[in-house]
């Protein structure tokens, strides 16, 4: 299916000078599938929620550059952030903890964020909850490169001492520089990442519940693979309900193609010849050049949704939606041939994460191009089938446009009555401020 998405509904929420301070923030939950269905009854209508956050968007804005890249759900319903924030000096990994309402836990950390800088710069990427409410998070920090990070901290924001070396893991696991692209936590309660290489290869690592490289994992705790073009990356990582992993992202497939891929890794970390025959699906989504997968996750039935984009025309990138069989093979009920591009604007479109709701229908969300304006957040619903859902928005397409300038949408999370939290970044105009919103 492909086609551009007709009116869309649009929101100019906060005018740039009206949320300040160390901050603002939701605390509505995000609940994951697991202990949704006991709740979830009609889910959002696409509406926006003003009041959450007091003015319909939580918002941290240190006064200096503020990122929101990725948030997870407490058991309270309380959402906890991650990203980057400058103090001044440095770029430092923050979490901020939010009630349900958006309001700041002040609680939790300093003041409701808790603070860790190595002394150089410093990133949160993931967040992922984990039993009794604690937390996992993953990023980067530099040294003479750029070196894969892990934390854990409890519901409180302090630094878990039994994890790494006092609550903190740092691997260098590639020459001159790796960084965490996704984080997933197997169902045994070992984290798993997918790796930014920089262009080389489809890298994972799976670690011990300690924080070490779990060596049952390929024998080292880390998976790469080369692809035939010589330059790919994965983006995102999931695991199914045998603890295989799943890692999505791109190759450059030489002669102007880019095709998304996929590739499935069993539970010890072999390619896994049971899918697609080699363990390696990739796709052309378009016919021109570019298609990358940025989020990917499993479904109860096996079925596996990967989301990014494809480029349609010169300068003009769809959302995409892809859905495939366990056997990797496209699911030929979804979409056209498995395949959904929603062409929002004739400008960059891409979707950064992706959900699956109780009733089926997938949620999406990313940033779609605003012209001179920047970039909105950007979020989708599909019905079961890959279809729009025009209840969702009018249209199944919903713009929200922060501030009036540029907005990334980084992640999407459902709460337990089914409200569609968004997170991501929005500029007000002299830097950028961590931001999430809510829709009915």
């Amino acid at each position: 299916m492909k086609g551009r998405a007709a009116p869309l509904l649009l929101f100019a929420l906060l005018p740039a000078a009206c949320l300040r301070g160390p901050l603002h923030a939701p605390d509505d939950s995000i609940f994951s599938l697991f202990n949704l269905n006991a709740f979830f009854s009609s889910g959002s209508t696409g509406q926006l929620d003003t009041s959450f956050g007091g003015s319909g968007a939580a918002i941290f804005d240190s006064g200096f550059t503020d990122n929101c890249l990725d948030i997870a759900l407490l058991s309270d319903d309380s959402v906890v952030t991650t990203g980057v924030s400058f103090n001044g000096a440095v770029n430092e990994l923050i979490a901020s903890r939010y009630s349900a309402g958006g309001l700041p836990v002040l609680s939790f950390g300093t003041s409701g964020t808790f603070h860790y800088n190595t002394g150089s710069n410093t990133g949160g990427i993931k967040i992922r909850r984990i039993a009794a409410d604690q937390l996992i998070l993953a990023g980067y920090t530099t040294n003479a490169g750029t070196d894969t990070l892990l934390l854990k901290i409890d519901a409180s924001g302090n630094l878990d001492p039994g994890f790494g070396t006092a609550g903190v893991s740092v691997f260098d696991l590639l020459t001159p520089d790796d960084s965490t692209s996704d984080l997933v936590i197997d169902h045994a309660g070992r984290p798993v990442l997918s790796l930014s290489t920089g262009d080389q290869f489809f890298m994972a690592a799976r670690f011990t519940a300690s924080g070490a490289l779990d060596t049952a994992f390929n024998g080292t705790g880390i998976v790469q693979t080369p692809l035939p073009s010589g330059q790919a990356d994965a983006y995102a990582i999931a695991v199914d309900a045998s603890n295989r992993v799943i890692a999505g992202g791109y190759d450059y497939g030489g002669a102007g193609t880019y095709p998304s891929t996929v590739i499935r890794y069993t539970s010890v970390g072999a390619l896994d010849t049971a899918f697609a025959g080699t363990g390696i699906v990739q796709t052309d989504l378009s016919a021109t050049v570019g298609d990358a997968f940025y989020s990917v996750i499993v479904q109860p039935d096996g079925k596996i949704v990967a989301a990014g984009y494809a480029n349609v025309a010169a300068g003009s990138d769809a959302l995409a939606v892809v859905r495939y069989l366990s056997n990797g093979s496209l699911d030929a009920s979804f979409g056209t041939g498995g395949i959904v591009l929603i062409d929002v604007t004739a400008g960059p479109d891409s979707l950064r994460s992706v959900i699956l709701q109780p009733d089926g229908k997938n949620v999406a969300a990313g940033t779609a191009d605003a012209g001179s304006a920047g970039s909105d957040m950007v979020v989708v619903r599909l019905h079961p089938g890959g279809t729009l859902d025009t209840t969702f928005g009018g249209t199944g397409v919903v713009l929200i446009d922060i501030y009036g300038a540029t907005d990334y949408g980084s992640r999407v999370l459902l709460q337990s009555d089914g409200a569609i939290l968004v997170a991501g970044t929005a500029s007000n105009g002299a830097n950028n401020d961590a931001a999430i919103v809510r829709l009915r």
